[in-house]
């Protein structure tokens, strides 16, 4: 029988950055602070939810991958937090429903390998509960875009959705957004992955 998922709506603790690297932790000097501001400048401007997109697009991988999924609100601490949850955060599940929760640490754009082009950047941090809320997969990071400790280059990144240099790709941000989702898509799928390996193994 195969094992059935509540992903806990997901949430972005952090706020947008431009990054000028692909270091972890990402850095951002006084021309990537600037483009700071004007990126968050377009997310505020806007309605896109990365953390929505994220949640639905990883439903749909889980469902892919044959591990049925449904998305389950959750209530979270005040904004800021850690995003953490404790056994008595966790809404009641059916029997035999998993609990796979997943938060947006951090967002934002950084240089793509192509000269002149941006691309998505982004770390989640995902951990699984049994159906009564004990921890089976202590909390794990996924990484896209950046670079992870004793790497040398991203493991995982989408250079070639269609975004051109930042001051460009500012002025259409349906295209940003269509590029997070792409790159949300990827995320999903590989998460599956490594949820199903995962809880495999503590099984």
């Amino acid at each position: 029988m195969a094992i059935e998922y509540s992903v806990l709506s997901p949430v972005l603790l952090g706020k947008w950055y431009f990054y000028n690297n692909h270091e972890l932790p990402p850095l951002s000097d006084l021309a990537g602070a600037v483009m700071t501001k004007q990126l968050r400048g377009v997310v505020a401007s806007g309605s896109y939810d990365p953390a929505d997109s994220l949640g639905k697009r990883l439903v749909e991988a889980l469902c892919r991958d044959g591990l049925p999924a449904v998305v389950e609100p959750v209530t979270r601490g005040p904004p800021g937090g850690t995003g953490s949850l404790s056994r008595d955060d966790l809404p009641p599940q059916p029997k035999g429903r998993y609990l796979l929760n997943v938060v947006i640490e951090s967002i934002g754009l950084v240089p793509a390998s192509r000269p002149t082009r941006v691309e998505p950047a982004f770390v989640l941090r995902w951990q699984v509960f049994s159906p009564t809320g004990g921890m089976v997969v202590p909390a794990r990071r996924y990484i896209h875009g950046l670079v992870p400790s004793g790497q040398t280059r991203p493991v995982h990144s989408t250079p070639n959705c269609g975004l051109g240099e930042f001051g460009s790709a500012i002025k259409h941000p349906e295209q940003i957004w269509s590029c997070f989702d792409s790159a949300f898509d990827d995320a999903g799928t590989n998460l599956a992955g490594e949820v199903r390996a995962a809880t495999d193994k503590a099984m």
